[in-house]
């Protein structure tokens, strides 16, 4: 009975805790374009590439603020700034489940409950864009 005990609060702050997980600019590439630059901004992110017309070149830009998580493996956007498909001010969901199922960190977690895990908060940070997950 007393492995049992232990077990439950063990499982009780691992529901608790949050998980931090980096995800860098060259992570988010596959969703935006390879042949995009990518950073990570104080507020967001900021998507650009330089496109060469005619006679001069011109750079086309695309910024987002992050509003917070959004179900499940996802965070919620807001479009500042979108000079590809001119959009601004729409909210739209990104997901980020792919990348990070690819990272180091989430292949660690039992695979028990990996399916219950969702982004509690996003925080940019020192160019990178820091998820934390949570157990829900």
């Amino acid at each position: 009975m007393g492995i049992f005990v232990e077990d439950l609060l063990h499982f009780g702050n691992l529901m608790d805790r949050e998980i931090p997980i980096d995800i860098s600019p060259e992570d988010l590439k596959p969703l935006f374009g390879e042949d995009k630059r990518i950073s990570v901004i104080e507020s967001g992110i900021r998507v650009s590439k330089e496109e060469r017309g005619f006679l001069f070149k011109k750079n086309k830009e695309k910024i987002m603020n992050i509003k917070g998580p959004s179900d499940g493996l996802s965070i919620r956007v807001e479009i500042i700034r979108d000079d590809f498909d001119k959009r601004a001010g729409v909210k739209e969901d990104i997901k980020l489940e792919a990348i990070i199922r690819s990272k180091e960190t989430f292949k660690k977690i039992p695979e028990k409950i990996r399916d219950r895990l969702f982004i509690s908060r996003v925080i940019p940070l020192n160019g990178t864009l820091r998820v934390y997950l949570k157990l829900g």
